[in-house]
């Protein structure tokens, strides 16, 4: 099988990955995480930066299944939806995306928390957007996913999201 990771930053996943898979494509906003992952990582691993459309190209169409830990998070509904456009000229048809959005537990302290509606904010980076199952169904309206399975995990604080690629119409 062919596996994409989307936020592959230092290619930890990727080096464990590539030993049981066919082929594995990290893709990273880092230039200097891309150099690392590729010193660390089996030869059927490669890293792309997002923005190398000559690189990625030939991987359009390709890809089986494609993960993100810690990225679902942090993208409100504007990002989250580039990147499922992104990510759709990958993924064939009946190709897996798995996501992590955010879904606080109500008894855990939380720190700053947004709805995917809410503009990324300077003052807080790294916040995170918390993600209801309407939410998910908005985003990928239009979009050429359906979602297979959907599991909350109180401890981890996620909304699982298994997203399934459909075919072109």
């Amino acid at each position: 099988r062919r596996v994409m990771e989307m936020g592959c930053g230092c290619g930890n996943l990727g080096k464990l990955l590539g030993r049981y898979v066919e082929s594995y494509l990290g893709t990273d906003y880092s230039t200097l995480a891309l150099k690392i992952a590729r010193l660390v990582s089996p030869p059927n691993c490669t890293y792309v930066h997002v923005a190398d459309r000559a690189g990625l190209t030939p991987f359009f169409g390709t890809v089986d299944t494609v993960v993100g830990r810690y990225f679902w998070i942090h993208q409100n509904f504007q990002l989250a939806g580039w990147n499922l456009e992104f990510l759709a000229r990958f993924l064939k048809p009946g190709g897996r995306l798995y996501t992590d959005f955010y879904w606080p537990n109500p008894a855990v302290e939380q720190a700053v928390v947004f709805t995917p509606d809410h503009p990324l904010s300077k003052a807080y980076p790294s916040a995170t957007f918390r993600y209801s199952g309407e939410d998910v169904g908005r985003l990928i309206a239009g979009r050429p996913f359906r979602i297979l399975r959907e599991e909350i995990s109180p401890e981890m604080q996620r909304r699982y999201v298994t997203l399934e690629r459909l075919p072109d119409l």
